[in-house]
C-alpha cells in the first residue's frame, strides 16, 4: 500500500521492538542503514557483538586472514 511505501522512504528505520538489548538495537540499526555505501558489510554484521553473543562462535576471519593462515600452515 502507498502509506507503507511512503513510511519506508521517509522514516529512518522501522520501529524497534520494545525491550531489545542495546547490542540487538545497534545491530538492527546498522542493518537498516538505507545508503549501501554507509551500511556495514555482511562480514561486519557477522562480527557484530550481538551475532557473536547468540551464535556461539567468535568473529569470522577476513578472507585475507584465512588465505594467510592457509599459506602458513605446514
Amino acid at each position: 500500500s502507498m502509506p507503507a511505501l511512503f513510511k519506508i522512504v521517509q522514516d529512518p528505520h522501522p520501529p524497534l521492538p520494545q525491550g531489545v538489548s542495546k547490542h540487538l538495537s545497534d545491530f538492527l540499526l546498522k542493518c537498516f542503514v538505507k545508503d549501501p555505501l554507509k551500511r556495514p558489510s555482511a562480514q561486519d554484521l557477522l562480527n557484530h557483538k550481538w551475532i557473536q553473543s547468540v551464535s556461539g562462535y567468535g568473529p569470522t576471519p577476513s578472507p585475507l586472514l584465512r588465505q594467510q593462515s592457509l599459506l602458513m600452515s605446514p
